[in-house]
C-alpha cells in the first residue's frame, strides 16, 4: 500500500471502522500523513498568527487533532488485529511503560494468514500493493 492510498482508506473509506486488518504500510503510511499534514498546520499557523501562537496552538491545532483522533484509534485498532490482538491493548497507552510493548506490536510483522478479526489485508487478489 502507498502514502496516497492508506490516507484515503484511513480518512474517508474506514474513519471509524473497528472491524478487520490494517498492514503495517497502511498503519506507518497514516501516521507519516499525520505528522506531515500537522507540520503543513503549524506553518500555516505562524503565518497567520505567528511563530510564539503557532507554537503553543490555536483553534485550527485543536480541529485537527479533534478531526484525526477516531481515524488514529480506528487504524491502531485494525492493526492490532493484523497481529491477533485486541484493539483494546491501545489502553496500554495510558501507562508510559505500556508504549513499548505497542511500538513493538505495530512494528510486527502479521502471521499471514486469516484470523480471528479477517483474513490478511495483503491476500486479497484487488490489493495491488
Amino acid at each position: 500500500m502507498n502514502f496516497i492510498t492508506a490516507m484515503k482508506t484511513v480518512l474517508f473509506e474506514k474513519y471509524a471502522s473497528f472491524n478487520g486488518r490494517a498492514c503495517r504500510s497502511e498503519f506507518w503510511w497514516f501516521y507519516l500523513g499525520t505528522v506531515l499534514l500537522s507540520l503543513i498546520v503549524t506553518i500555516i499557523e505562524a503565518a497567520l498568527y505567528g511563530v510564539d501562537v503557532a507554537i503553543s496552538g490555536t483553534w485550527i491545532t485543536f480541529a485537527f487533532q479533534v478531526m484525526l483522533i477516531v481515524p488514529s484509534l480506528s487504524v491502531a485498532a485494525r492493526r492490532l488485529h493484523d497481529i491477533g490482538r485486541s484493539g483494546w491493548n491501545q489502553l496500554w497507552a495510558i501507562t508510559i511503560i505500556g508504549l513499548i510493548p505497542l511500538l513493538y506490536w505495530y512494528c510486527s510483522k502479521s502471521s499471514g494468514e486469516g484470523n480471528r478479526f479477517g483474513s490478511d489485508p495483503l491476500a486479497h487478489p484487488d490489493n495491488l500493493y
